[in-house]
């Protein structure tokens, strides 16, 4: 199961449950990762997990805290180098 949050400005967050094989609570986890531009090859913002079972509201506040930072600061440097290669 996968879902992709699309904004406007290219951002985009991927929640991927990748734990159908795992046994516990590791299979109750989404992955979260940042998208980035196809030819970006620069360092990503690290993925990070959220429980599924946790409310919406607490997935959004883990997501904003925890990733959102590093993950918009790489995006800003990807975009810039995207936009120098053009």
């Amino acid at each position: 199961m996968s879902v992709l949050l699309e904004h406007p400005s290219g951002m985009s967050l991927s929640l991927v449950h990748e734990g159908s094989h795992r046994k516990g609570a590791a299979d109750r986890r989404l992955t979260v990762r940042g998208g980035y531009p196809s030819e970006y090859c620069g360092w990503r913002a690290e993925p990070m997990t959220v429980g599924i079972d946790t409310s919406a509201t607490s997935k959004a506040r883990q997501i904003i805290r925890r990733l959102l930072p590093s993950y918009q600061r790489t995006f800003v440097a990807a975009r810039t180098m995207q936009q120098r290669v053009q």
